[in-house]
């Protein structure tokens, strides 16, 4: 992001969370971690229009959930570029 500013590309923090738990409780605290780490890159010095944040939930998990190192893997935030807006 700092090596193109204006260019249009977006950081999108998603935040992919365990299914233990309720869906509404995963949901919030995944939106957490999203907001946490885009104000973390917006203290780095990446203007806050260029992030987004948005929090999946129980939504797209990398592992499976019904073992204990599994739910390990999907307490995970991933970060990407997104094409111009």
């Amino acid at each position: 992001m700092r090596s193109f500013p204006g260019s249009g590309a977006a950081a999108r923090e998603q935040p992919i969370d365990q299914s233990a738990g309720n869906a509404d409780s995963n949901m919030k605290l995944s939106q957490a971690r999203a907001d946490s780490v885009m104000n973390d890159l917006e203290r780095l010095g990446i203007p806050s229009g260029e992030l987004t944040a948005q929090g999946f939930g129980e939504d797209n998990p990398a592992a499976d959930n019904s073992t204990a190192d599994g739910r390990q893997k999907n307490r995970r935030v991933t970060v990407g570029l997104a094409g111009e807006r």
